[in-house]
C-alpha cells in the first residue's frame, strides 16, 4: 500500500516536509510513510493530520497551534505521538482543532483547542490547550465508535448503545434540544432505543447510521445538510426521510454538505452546492437527498469530504468534484472548481480515500491486483459494533464460554438499543424498515429466546438477572418518547422471553409492559400491526398466547381483587392486554392466519357479569364512552357468550315493544315464496326477532321447533332454485353470488336478508352458500382480491398471476384493457372500470389500480342493488349494537354453521326415548360403531339425522339428538326425521349388523332427509 496527497500543505499537514509548494495539485506519494506499517485510517482536521496504523500506534502533522498533533517535534512530516506508545489505538477523529482517539478497550483520549469543550475534559479551562492526550475523565468506557465536528464531538457505547455529545452547541449540534454548550459528554436522549452503527460529522451538524440503513441528522441546516425541509437549525435527531429506503451503508460529512453511499454503490448528496461539491452539474443547495447521476452505473465504495469538496473511489476509478483552488481535488485541469465529478488520474489503484478542510489522502494499491489482502473493491455493509443477541453468539457463549453469558446477557437485557439491534436479517433483507418489513429476523428471535430458556432451567441465576434487568432498566425506558419505529421493535421481539410466558412475572414485568404497549400512538400501531401482518402463524401464535394469558390470569382473580376501584391493577391489567389483543385481531381479520375461536376467553360469562356489561354497553353514551367494559372487545365472546348476548337484546326489544312472544305464520307447501313474503311485507321489526312458528297449510301439526327448522330448509331450497335467475353458482368453489343480471325487484332481496337474519334469532341452521365475502359486506369491511379467489379461484388466480409477473412483455402476455366482460343470459355483455377503460391498456405501472378495480366491480358494484336491499332487510332483524360484535366468519358460522366437531359433547348431550338408554346393548353398540367412523363418515351421518353436516355456532351440545327404538327387525335401516334430530333406531343385536345398517343408511342419504 502506498498513500497519495494533493491539495494545501502551507502547514505541512499532507506530510510532505519542507516542500516550496503551499498547494499540491496533483496526487504525490508521501515518502515520509513509505516504511509505515499497513495505515489503517487517516483523521484529517482544517489544517492537520492524524494518521491511525495497524499496529495501534498514531502520528500527526501540520498545523499545532493548539498542540493538536499531541507533540512538540517536527509538524511537517508525520511523527509518532509518544504518548501512545504502549497503548493500542482503534480510530482516531478530527475537529478542526481538536482529536480523540479510541482504544481497544474502550476508552478515550482527547488533546488539541479545547475553546468550546470539545475534549471533554471538565478540569481544563475552556480556553485551555491540551499539549499531551489526556484520557476523559468523565465514566465514557466502554466506548466503540466516535465523530468529530469542527468544535464538537460524539461518542457511542458498545455496551448500551448510547451516544453522548460534547463541545459547541451553538446550532444544536449535540442533539439535546439547546444551543447550550456542553463541556463534558452528554446524553443524546432522543436516540435512546436506536440501534447505531455509525457516526458522521460535518462543520456543525451530526449525522448517525443505523443497521438497518435509517439516517438521522441533527445541528445546522442552512443549506439542507440534515435533508429536512426546513432551512433552520434542527436541535433534536430527525429522520432523514428519503434515504429510509435506499439501503444506506455509509456516511460522510463536508463543512455543511452530506454523503451517503448505498448497498448498491449509489451516491446520494444533499446541503450546500456552492462550489459543486454535490456532485449535480449545478451550483445549486439540495434540501433533500439527490442521487449524483454522473456516477449511476458505477459502484462507489467509498467516499470522503472535505470543507467544500468531494472524493469518491468506484470500482476502478477515483473521482473528484467541488472546489479545487488548493488542488484538493487532484484534478490539475480544474482551476477553481467543479460541480460534476471528475476522474483523478492516478496509475495507482486507490483503496481508500480521505479528506481534510482542502486536502485530500488516498490510499493505493498497485494495479495487479495485490492488495495486501485488502478486500475494498467490495462494498462492505457496517456491523452493528453495539453488543446484541444472535442465535449464533448465545449458542457460542453456552457451549464454549459459559462463564460470560451472564454478563453478555445482562448487558443486552438491559439495554433497548441492544435489542433494538438483535435479530437483523442477513443481506438486502436488513434494510428499509417500513411498514410491511421490520427487518427482524423472527425466527432467530424466538430460536435465541428458547435457547436460553431451556439453560435458564439449569441456571436460575440467569432467569433472575434477566427479570431484574427488565423489570429495573429495559421497561422504565420505553416509556421514552419514540422517535422513530425502529424504537417499536422492541415489541415484536420481547414477548418470546420465556419470562413472558410466565405468571409470577405479570405484575412486575408483563403488566408494565403491556401499559406500555397499549398506550403507543396511531401511527406506531399502524407499523406494528402491519408487521405482524407478515408474520408466519407461529409468532401471531405467540403474540396472541402472551396477553391473552394476561387478561384470562387477572380475570380470574378479578373477584378477590376488584373492589370499588376502577383503576385498581386487575382492570388495568386486563384492559392494556385486552387493547392489545384488539390490535392483533384487527391484523387477523385480514389475514386470517389464526382461528377466530383461539381469541375466546371460556367460561367468561361464569366470571363476569356478563349480562350487566351488555346492558351498560347499550346504554352508554359519550360521556361514558371511556369506561371500561367487557363488551368492548366482542373478539374474546365465545359462542356461549353472544348467545346470552343475544338473548338479552331479545328480551330488552321485546319490553320495549310489549309485544307477544310468537311470530306465526301459515304458509302452503305449494306456495311457500308467495305466503312468506305475504306475511313479512305486514311484519314489524319486533314480529322478526321474535321465535317463528309455522303452521303448514293444511296440516295440523304443533310447532315444537321441528316445523321452524323444515320451513328454512324448504325456502332456502327454492329461493336458491336456479329456476329464479337470483343467484349464480360458480361451479369451481360451489359458492353462490348475486345474479348481476337479475330482473326481481329489489324488495325481493330485502325479504331474503330478512329470513337470513331470522335464522339467527330461531337458532337455524341455513345451507346459505355464500363466501365469507357477503358477511364482510354485511359488517361494512372490504373485500379483496383473496375474497374473489374464494368465490372465483381461477379468477382470482389470474389476477394473482398479473401482479406477481416481473417481465417486460407484460403487455404482450396479458393483452387486456380497463373494462370487464360477463355472461348475461345468452350474450357476453362488456362493462369499462372507469372512464375510457375500453382504451386503457393495463401495463404493470396500472396493474394494481386494475385489479382493485376489478375486485371492487365483481364484489361490490355489479350487484350494488341486490345486496343493498339484502342488507337492509338482514338488518331489520339483526341491527343494532349487537352485530358489530361479531367478525365475518363468526356471523358466517352463527348462520351457517361450523366445522368445530365435538363428538364427545355429541354424545353427552344425546337424548334417548322408550325403552333406550345409555347403557342399553343397542345403544352400545351403536357408539361403539360411531366412533369407529372416518371424520367423513361421521359428517354424513350428522347430515343424514339433523339436515346439516355443520355444528351450531353455539356449539355441539346445541344439536341434541334424540334415538328411540322402532320395531320390525334388523332387516329394517335407521331413519331419520331431520326437523326434530331424532333417529329411529331398530334394535341391533349384533354389532356388524348395525354398521352395515347405519352406514349403507347416511351414503344413500341424498341432501335433506325429511321425514
Amino acid at each position: 500500500m502506498s498513500l497519495l496527497c494533493c491539495g494545501n500543505t502551507s502547514d505541512g499537514q499532507l506530510g510532505l516536509g519542507g516542500i516550496d509548494e503551499e498547494n499540491v495539485k496533483s496526487l504525490t506519494f508521501v515518502e515520509s510513510t513509505k516504511n509505515f506499517l499497513k495505515i489503517r485510517q487517516i483523521a484529517c482536521g482544517r489544517h492537520h493530520s492524524v494518521m491511525l496504523l495497524e499496529d495501534g500506534s498514531v502520528f500527526s502533522c501540520g498545523n499545532n497551534d493548539f498542540y493538536q498533533l499531541g507533540h512538540d517535534g517536527i509538524k511537517r512530516k508525520p511523527r509518532l505521538i509518544d504518548s501512545f506508545v504502549g497503548i493500542h489505538v482503534v480510530s482516531v477523529a478530527c475537529g478542526d482543532a481538536h482529536c480523540v482517539a479510541l482504544t481497544n478497550d474502550g476508552h478515550l483520549f482527547s488533546w488539541g483547542s479545547n475553546t468550546y469543550g470539545q475534549l471533554g475534559v471538565e478540569r481544563m479551562n475552556a480556553l485551555a490547550k491540551a499539549r499531551y492526550p489526556l484520557i476523559q475523565e468523565i465514566n465514557l468506557a466502554n466506548i466503540v465508535q466516535i465523530a468529530c465536528g469542527s468544535n464538537h464531538s460524539l461518542a457511542l457505547e458498545s455496551t448500551d448503545g448510547v451516544l453522548h455529545a460534547w463541545g459547541l452547541n451553538d446550532h444544536g449540534q449535540l442533539g439535546i434540544g439547546t444551543r447550550e454548550s456542553f463541556i463534558r459528554p452528554t446524553t443524546v436522549n432522543k436516540l435512546m432505543g436506536i440501534p447505531i452503527c455509525q457516526l458522521a460529522a460535518g462543520a456543525s451538524h451530526s449525522l448517525v447510521l443505523t443497521p438497518s440503513g435509517t439516517v438521522f441528522g441533527w445541528g445546522k441546516n442552512s443549506f439542507g445538510q440534515i435533508g429536512q425541509n426546513e432551512q433552520r437549525d434542527i436541535l433534536y435527531p430527525s429522520l432523514v426521510k428519503l434515504l429510509r429506503t435506499q439501503k444506506v451503508i455509509r456516511l460522510a460529512c463536508g463543512e455543511d454538505f452530506s454523503v451517503a453511499i448505498t448497498a448498491t454503490g449509489g451516491l446520494f448528496t444533499f446541503g450546500a452546492g456552492t462550489y459543486g461539491q454535490l456532485g449535480h452539474g449545478n451550483q445549486n443547495s439540495e434540501l433533500f437527498p439527490k442521487q449524483v447521476m454522473e456516477l449511476m452505473g458505477s459502484v462507489v465504495l467509498d467516499v470522503a469530504c472535505g470543507r467544500c469538496h468531494t472524493m469518491a473511489i468506484t470500482e476502478n476509478k477515483l473521482y473528484a468534484f467541488g472546489l479545487n483552488t488548493s488542488g484538493q481535488l487532484g484534478v490539475p485541469s480544474v482551476k477553481h472548481s467543479t460541480s460534476t465529478p471528475l476522474p483523478v488520474p492516478i496509475e495507482k489503484q486507490p483503496r481508500k480515500v480521505f479528506a481534510g478542510a482542502d486536502f485530500s489522502f488516498v490510499l493505493c494499491s498497485e494495479r495487479n491486483g495485490d492488495n495486501d489482502g485488502d478486500d475494498s473493491k467490495a462494498i462492505t455493509v457496517p456491523s452493528f459494533p453495539v453488543k446484541h443477541l444472535s442465535l449464533s453468539f448465545v449458542r457460542h457463549l453456552i457451549n464454549e464460554e459459559p462463564k460470560h453469558l451472564y454478563d453478555f446477557v445482562e448487558t443486552v437485557m438491559t439495554s433497548l438499543c441492544c435489542l433494538n439491534g438483535s435479530f437483523l436479517q442477513s443481506g438486502n433483507d436488513r434494510f428499509g424498515v417500513t411498514e410491511r418489513h421490520s427487518c427482524i429476523n423472527m425466527d432467530e428471535a424466538m430460536e435465541t429466546f428458547l435457547l436460553l430458556s431451556d439453560y435458564c432451567t439449569a441456571h436460575p441465576n440467569i432467569e433472575s438477572m434477566m427479570v431484574r434487568s427488565v423489570e429495573v432498566s429495559l421497561i422504565p425506558s420505553l416509556k421514552s418518547s419514540l422517535i422513530d419505529i425502529e424504537f417499536a421493535r422492541v415489541y415484536l421481539i420481547l414477548p418470546w422471553c420465556h419470562i413472558f410466558s410466565l405468571s409470577k412475572y405479570y405484575r412486575n414485568i408483563v403488566v408494565p409492559f403491556t401499559l406500555c404497549l397499549s398506550d403507543q400512538t396511531a401511527t406506531t400501531w399502524e407499523f406494528l400491526e402491519s408487521w405482524w401482518s407478515s408474520l408466519p402463524v407461529r409468532h401471531l401464535n405467540r403474540i396472541l398466547k402472551v396477553f391473552k394469558q394476561v387478561a384470562c390470569f387477572f380475570i380470574d382473580n378479578l373477584m378477590n381483587e376488584r373492589g370499588q376501584n376502577t383503576n385498581s391493577l386487575p382492570i388495568t391489567a386486563i384492559k392494556s392486554a385486552l387493547e392489545v389483543l384488539s390490535h392483533l385481531n384487527k391484523v387477523n381479520v385480514k389475514v386470517r392466519k389464526i382461528p377466530v375461536s383461539s381469541f375466546y376467553i371460556d367460561d367468561l360469562e361464569k366470571k363476569i357479569n356478563l349480562r350487566d356489561d351488555f346492558l351498560q354497553t347499550m346504554n352508554e353514551d359519550r360521556q361514558c364512552s371511556n369506561r371500561f367494559l367487557f363488551c368492548h372487545y366482542p373478539f374474546i365472546l365465545n359462542a356461549v357468550a353472544k348467545s346470552i348476548l343475544f338473548q338479552v337484546n331479545v328480551a330488552v326489544e321485546m319490553v320495549i315493544a310489549q309485544v307477544r312472544e310468537y311470530f306465526f305464520i301459515s304458509v302452503s307447501r305449494n306456495s311457500i315464496i308467495e305466503d312468506t313474503f305475504k306475511h313479512l311485507i305486514v311484519a314489524t321489526p319486533y314480529d322478526l326477532k321474535r321465535p317463528l312458528k309455522v303452521q303448514f297449510v293444511g296440516e295440523d301439526a304443533d310447532d315444537l321447533g321441528g316445523l321452524k327448522k323444515e320451513f328454512f330448509m324448504l325456502i332456502f331450497q327454492e329461493l336458491f332454485n336456479p329456476k329464479y335467475g337470483m343467484f349464480v353458482e360458480y361451479e369451481e368453489s360451489r359458492y353462490t353470488w348475486f345474479a348481476h343480471y337479475n330482473f326481481e325487484e329489489p324488495h325481493t332481496y330485502e325479504y331474503i336478508g330478512i329470513l337470513c337474519g331470522m335464522t339467527i334469532y330461531n337458532n337455524v341452521i341455513a345451507a346459505l352458500p355464500f363466501p365469507l365475502a357477503l358477511y364482510k359486506k354485511l359488517l361494512n369491511e372490504p373485500v379483496t382480491l383473496e375474497d374473489l379467489k374464494e368465490l372465483s379461484p381461477t379468477e382470482g388466480r389470474c389476477l394473482e398471476e398479473m401482479l406477481d409477473y416481473d417481465d417486460d412483455d407484460f403487455e404482450s402476455v396479458f393483452c387486456v384493457n380497463f373494462q370487464i366482460s360477463l355472461p348475461c343470459l345468452d350474450k357476453v355483455e362488456t362493462v369499462e372500470l372507469k372512464p375510457g377503460g375500453a382504451n386503457i391498456s393495463v401495463t404493470k405501472a396500472n396493474r394494481q389500480e386494475y385489479v382493485d378495480l376489478y375486485v371492487d366491480y365483481k364484489l361490490n358494484q355489479m350487484v350494488l342493488h341486490q345486496f343493498e336491499a339484502f342488507k337492509k332487510g338482514f338488518n331489520r332483524v339483526v341491527a343494532g349494537c349487537i352485530i358489530p360484535m361479531f367478525q365475518p366468519l363468526e356471523l358466517m358460522e352463527c348462520i351457517i354453521g361450523n366445522q368445530q366437531y365435538d363428538w364427545v359433547e355429541f354424545e353427552k348431550s344425546t337424548q334417548y326415548r322408550g325403552e333406550y338408554w345409555r347403557q342399553d346393548p343397542t345403544i352400545v353398540l351403536f357408539w361403539e360403531v360411531f366412533h369407529e367412523m372416518s371424520l367423513e363418515q361421521k359428517k354424513k351421518f350428522l347430515l343424514f339425522v339433523t339436515g346439516s353436516d355443520r355444528v351450531p355456532f353455539q356449539g355441539m351440545d346445541q344439536i341434541k339428538m334424540i334415538i328411540q327404538p322402532c320395531f320390525g327387525g334388523e332387516q329394517y335401516y335407521p331413519v331419520a326425521h331431520t326437523c326434530f334430530n331424532l333417529i329411529d333406531l331398530p334394535k341391533y343385536k349384533s354389532k356388524e349388523i348395525l354398521a352395515k345398517k347405519l352406514l349403507e343408511a347416511i351414503e344413500h342419504n341424498q341432501g335433506f332427509t325429511v321425514v
